[in-house]
């Protein structure tokens, strides 16, 4: 997953992680979308949250500060 965002972004993500940082954050996201689709898929859109989350990874600290 490191490499992944490393060949995405760089040696940095916009929010200032590492890749080697970002990387289990992805990993524990996905798991939990995937705990609750499973607890009630109607409930859970999981690609849609999903893909809301990387798109934060992308978004660099002046997003997060408003």
């Amino acid at each position: 997953m490191a490499a992944t965002l490393r060949g995405e972004f760089g040696d940095r993500l916009p929010s200032g992680l590492t890749p080697e940082a970002a990387a289990p954050l992805v990993v524990a996201v996905m798991d939990g979308l995937q705990f609750q689709w499973l607890h009630d898929r109607d409930a859970v859109d999981m690609p849609a949250l999903f893909r809301a989350f990387v798109s934060l990874l992308g978004q660099g600290d002046e997003a997060a500060e408003g």
